[in-house]
């Protein structure tokens, strides 16, 4: 468990990432400056500058922190099967909170094209944070590379909600399946493909 010193860090970390983040969403990327994130909320402008280089890096970090937070937070044993391991990664990283939070980010990137890095930089480091937590917990009969390929996938295929290709809806509300999807049935689905080696479920 980190120290309260990394815990103190962490909760700066998190407030200062929110703040940018709300004032985009309120603003637009071009309506702030760090200088503000700091006076929001309520530290110096150098507490700011220790965490982040610039306000797009601190929008963009509120979804990965999210994703982070929900790793910490997740216990896998090592012998779950690998599908069941990949369904309780996906429902515990991405909730409905990160998938809207996220495809918030996409849009803001459409309208300030400086934050797209930032966005890509976020998204590839969840993906090898992903990884990693896979690869620590998988057994030796799994060759080094499987855990980026399953990972891939299944992270491949969750960006079509992050990018806002699908629809979410709930599951009851669904009038067009090739469009729109309820975030239980999407993760089932990809699990279940990872369970059949990605042959058609029978």
């Amino acid at each position: 468990m980190p120290d309260l010193r990394e815990r103190k860090k962490s909760a700066t970390r998190r407030l200062l990432a929110e703040t940018a983040f709300d004032l985009a969403c309120e603003r637009g990327l071009g309506g702030f400056s760090l200088g503000e994130v700091a006076v929001v909320a309520d530290v110096s402008a150098r507490t700011v500058y220790n965490y982040f280089d610039s306000k797009e890096q601190a929008v963009a970090f509120v979804t990965l922190l999210r994703m982070r937070e929900a790793l910490e937070g997740l216990s896998v044993a090592s012998d779950t099967p690998l599908p069941d391991q990949i369904d309780n990664l996906l429902r515990t990283q991405f909730s409905e909170y990160v998938i809207i939070t996220h495809r918030r980010l996409v849009d803001l990137a459409s309208d300030s094209p400086s934050l797209q890095p930032y966005l890509h930089d976020v998204e590839q480091r969840g993906i090898a944070e992903a990884t990693q937590f896979l690869r620590e917990r998988l057994g030796p009969d799994y060759p080094p590379m499987y855990a980026y390929l399953v990972v891939g996938a299944a992270y491949g295929a969750m960006s079509a909600l992050l990018d806002g290709h699908l629809v979410l809806r709930d599951a009851d509300s669904i009038t067009d399946p090739l469009n729109e999807v309820s975030l239980n049935g999407f993760i089932s689905t990809i699990a279940d493909y990872l369970r059949h080696g990605f042959h058609l479920p029978s």
